[in-house]
């Protein structure tokens, strides 16, 4: 059950992620792609703190394991870390997308 923690986490950074790229006219399904070009124009460029590209890079990882491998799991603990930073992202984004 925690699994399915560990896929929304992903998604809705996953979808934060896009929304700053739409509002760059970048565009692209693919995720690596998209996680590269956040990484490259907000990593890199210290607008985002590097702890995020840590864990958007630990949160894809872990959702591929949960998706395809069916004895990976995290525990309750390392699923609310991943949580907890994803809402300090979420705060970033906002601040990046102006709402």
């Amino acid at each position: 059950m925690l699994s399915l923690a560990t896929n929304r986490i992903y998604y809705s950074i996953f979808y934060a992620i896009s929304a700053v790229s739409i509002k760059d006219n970048f565009s692209t399904s693919k995720h690596k792609k998209l996680l590269g070009w956040l990484y490259k124009n907000y990593i890199n460029t210290d607008i985002l703190p590097k702890e995020f590209g840590k864990m958007i890079y630990a949160c894809f990882e872990n959702r591929e394991k949960s998706d395809y491998d069916f004895l990976f799991e995290l525990t309750k603990e390392e699923i609310n870390g991943y949580y907890e930073l994803a809402k300090k992202f979420f705060n970033a984004v906002t601040k990046i997308l102006d709402v």
